[in-house]
């Protein structure tokens, strides 16, 4: 099958052929955005970068507005005052579990050891 004809296929456009129904689970998924864990880990991620950095550092408007968007789409209250990358990546982890403890399917969060970045004033190796 050329570019062209797979861009047309109704299943490549995410559109049912005549008589295929999409699930509702299939229809949910595909409407509303990543599922919360994975959006969970990659936030995990890129503040566990920036707190090996400088975890004494202000995370970034941004990165605070992410924070309180992913507590909110989760349905718990946002941590109001985020004063450091340090205090980011302790939200990020509560989040992270918050996300897996209410997916509706049986997962359990990694654990992760991270003590040296969470430990005030700690180093983080």
């Amino acid at each position: 099958m050329n570019g062209d004809a797979f861009r047309r296929c109704p299943v490549a456009l995410g559109v049912p052929r005549r008589g295929l129904q999409m699930s509702k689970e299939a229809r949910k998924v595909t409407t509303n955005g990543p599922d919360p864990r994975a959006a969970a880990r990659g936030f995990v991620a890129l503040v566990l970068d920036q707190a090996r950095i400088d975890p004494e550092r202000r995370p970034s408007a941004d990165m605070r507005r992410w924070c309180r968007d992913l507590a909110t789409g989760l349905g718990v209250p946002p941590r109001e005052v985020i004063d450091t990358t340090r205090e980011l990546l302790q939200e990020a982890l509560r989040l992270e579990q918050v996300a897996h403890l209410t997916s509706g399917v049986e997962s359990a969060p990694p654990e992760r050891i991270l003590s040296g970045l969470l430990a005030d004033g700690g180093d983080p190796d």
